[in-house]
């Protein structure tokens, strides 16, 4: 729960920062592809099976952040629209083929991929929530990350200032 608390703040702050709708949802696309670079960059430390199924759900997220950001730019600043392009994100990333492939990685990495999607999924939330648009369900890869194990993605991504 501080987990969430924690991501959901830095969210908001990213959100709230008086910009468009249309340049919230460009800024929280730039957290995924953050999100998703510093993963890319995990895959070297896995063993070869691990690193083949991080590998293809990068290539994935990679594919589906580029046609959030061409939607997100068509979308112009329509709220609704904007919604469809981020859920159209979740849902490919994240679908039941896709969360079945990650259930079969190791414990450890399991636990790393889990840490990305709920970041990816709390920065989504966040803007869909201050939308007034349903947030999207977390799914269940591992044990949910820990404050610290969030604090650090942050830090990566150059974001722990909007922590509390």
């Amino acid at each position: 729960m501080k987990t969430f608390f924690a991501v959901c703040v830095l969210t908001i702050t990213l959100s709230l920062t008086g910009c468009s709708a249309q340049q919230t949802a460009q800024n929280i696309s730039n957290v995924l592809g953050g999100i998703l670079n510093i993963a890319q960059q995990e895959e070297q430390a896995l063993g070869q099976a691990d690193a083949a199924i991080l590998s293809h759900w990068v290539t994935l997220g990679l594919t589906l952040k580029g046609q959030t950001d061409t939607c997100i730019g068509a979308a112009g600043n329509t709220k609704a629209k904007l919604a469809t392009c981020l859920t159209a994100f979740v849902g490919g990333l994240l679908s039941p083929q896709e969360l079945a492939g990650l259930r079969i990685m190791s414990t450890a990495s399991q636990k790393k991929v889990q840490l990305y999607a709920t970041a990816a999924l709390i920065a989504i939330n966040g803007a869909l929530t201050q939308w007034g648009q349903p947030a999207q369900p977390n799914p269940t890869i591992a044990v949910a990350p820990s404050t610290a194990e969030v604090r650090r993605l942050s830090a990566q991504l150059q974001l722990e200032g909007y922590l509390p």
